[in-house]
């Protein structure tokens, strides 16, 4: 189930995956089933990345005192509306916390919800992550923030950082039509391979 299924199917093909890992999760259920769990993706030759949901950070301030319900941001799981500093002070946690579970610093990051902005492009560059793959066209103009470039499915440079969007494509006709993300969780097998293909024959990376 869950990551190992996920590494059996890739390595059967001779291909290996970038898990994004979701860091604030420690303050509530500790270290130990993290570490557990990514170290493994490591151990079998996978890549582990940055992956934050702050809603952890939230619920386990609140539940030790450390945050008034008053300092609680809403949404509550969206790093993107908040403050350039308070986007900072959330990815340094994740980045110490990365680093203490599997003894390297993060080169790339996804924000939960795909609601990264401008700011968290800016905070990343700033603490040296190189690649960020948070932009989502299917989720602007609600929880993704960040500037639509002119193309939404190539990567971009911002400042020193690398944008690796989510491949969108455009589906279904009239009021109903409109873009979704190519991931196993959003769409069929059959929309699955007609995006690849399609992709493919316009020659795309």
């Amino acid at each position: 189930y869950g990551t190992p299924l996920i590494m059996d199917i890739l390595e059967a093909y001779g291909l290996r995956g970038v898990f994004f890992a979701e860091m604030c999760a420690s303050a509530v259920v500790g270290d130990a089933p993290l570490a557990e769990a990514y170290q493994e993706i490591r151990a079998r030759g996978h890549d582990v990345q940055l992956h934050l949901h702050p809603v952890f950070h939230y619920y386990a301030g609140l539940q030790h005192g450390r945050i008034a319900p008053s300092e609680v941001p809403s949404p509550i799981d969206d790093i993107g509306p908040q403050s350039l500093a308070d986007q900072l002070g959330l990815i340094e946690e994740g980045v110490s916390i990365f680093e203490r579970l599997l003894g390297k610093r993060p080169t790339a990051f996804r924000a939960g919800n795909y609601a990264a902005s401008d700011a968290t492009l800016a905070a990343l560059d700033k603490l040296g992550i190189r690649y960020d793959s948070s932009f989502n066209a299917a989720y602007l103009g609600t929880s993704c923030l960040i500037s639509a470039p002119r193309s939404i499915n190539s990567p971009w440079e911002a400042g020193s950082l690398w944008e690796v969007p989510v491949t969108v494509f455009t589906t279904g006709a009239g009021r109903l039509r409109g873009m979704k993300p190519l991931e196993i969780s959003a769409v069929s097998f059959l929309e699955i391979r007609k995006v690849l293909e399609q992709a493919e024959r316009l020659g795309m990376g």
